[in-house]
């Protein structure tokens, strides 16, 4: 029979407590670190956890369709492509020109519940709209000397309300232009002559959130309106001084600068930042021009190629 001293028993259970309470100590850094607004986050996933979508000349912008197809702005082509989830090829349209079915440096597109899709065309001064299958269907052209048409320079960004009411970042004259086709085409505008504090100064982008509120990129920061124009407030953040990309998501934006993608809820002021380095395969330099959130993935544009990955790694 095995004899067991007090004396070493003791011991043992001294150590074992050591251990346990080293455990819990560890546990208790890593709960705080977990519930930090400010905690930053690269857990999970790796090259494998990434897949890329499609080869551009120099891509600027992307949106997609509830079924899952994606249509890039290849800028670099002056064209614009429609792919499937699994990187097929399902049609494109443009070349540089200037007429129906051409382009001249488009900007930005918008697609409106898988069944119309609006582009910027920035050089040509006109807003393009197309089908799902990017068949022609109308334009929107700014310099229209038809009296009472809608008077516009070097759209930058264009979005489409979910009653059907078209947003465009007038780039010629630094403001928002809105066209109602519901309404013979009602046209007002806002952001350009209004009060300081929803002045746009340089306006670039815009998105429009769930809640129909407009988000417009103005510099160094993101001005918040609603449908009729009425601005409601300014979001100021370091991620937005250097920001390439942005995307709304119920009250939450997603702010890309570089290899960093913060989170930042308007509503309770968490913030959260994800580093995107081991997530890019070696090929992949950061560079993101544009990002669309869906339910389980986030899409993210380089001028070469899009990043699909998974949602689950930018969750606590």
């Amino acid at each position: 029979m095995m004899e067991i001293s007090l004396s070493n028993l003791d011991s043992k259970i001294k150590h074992l407590h050591l251990a346990n309470s080293v455990i819990c100590f560890l546990m208790m850094i890593v709960a705080v670190l977990m519930m930090s607004d400010n905690c930053y986050c690269a857990a999970g996933g790796g090259d494998d956890s990434v897949e890329t979508i499609g080869t551009f000349t120099r891509a600027v912008a992307l949106a997609g369709e509830p079924d899952g197809n994606i249509y890039v702005v290849d800028a670099g082509e002056h064209s614009v492509i429609k792919i499937s989830p699994d990187g097929k090829i399902l049609g494109s349209v443009g070349g540089y020109g200037w007429t129906s079915t051409t382009f001249d440096q488009p900007h930005d597109i918008t697609v409106v519940n898988g069944l119309d899709v609006y582009i910027a065309d920035y050089g040509n001064h006109r807003i393009q709209r197309f089908d799902h299958n990017l068949n022609y269907v109308s334009s929107f052209n700014g310099k229209s000397d038809v009296p009472g048409t809608v008077t516009f320079g070097y759209p930058k960004s264009v979005a489409v309300s979910r009653s059907g009411i078209l947003f465009i970042v007038d780039g010629e004259n630094n403001r928002i232009v809105s066209i109602n086709p519901l309404q013979q085409n009602t046209v007002s505008e806002f952001g350009g002559n209004d009060i300081q504090a929803s002045k746009l100064a340089e306006p670039s982008r815009i998105r429009i959130a769930s809640n129909d509120h407009l988000f417009v990129r103005d510099r160094e920061s993101l001005n918040i309106y609603n449908l009729y124009g009425n601005y409601i407030s300014t979001v100021s953040d370091s991620a937005l001084q250097n920001a390439s990309a942005f995307a709304v998501e119920d009250s939450v934006l997603y702010v890309v600068d570089g290899c960093t993608v913060t989170m930042l809820d308007i509503k309770s002021h968490l913030r959260n930042e994800i580093g995107l380095e081991k997530f890019f395969r070696s090929d992949g330099d950061c560079r993101i021009v544009d990002v669309e959130i869906r339910s389980k993935e986030i899409l993210l544009l380089s001028p070469q190629t899009i990043y699909r990955i998974p949602k689950n790694i930018f969750n606590h």
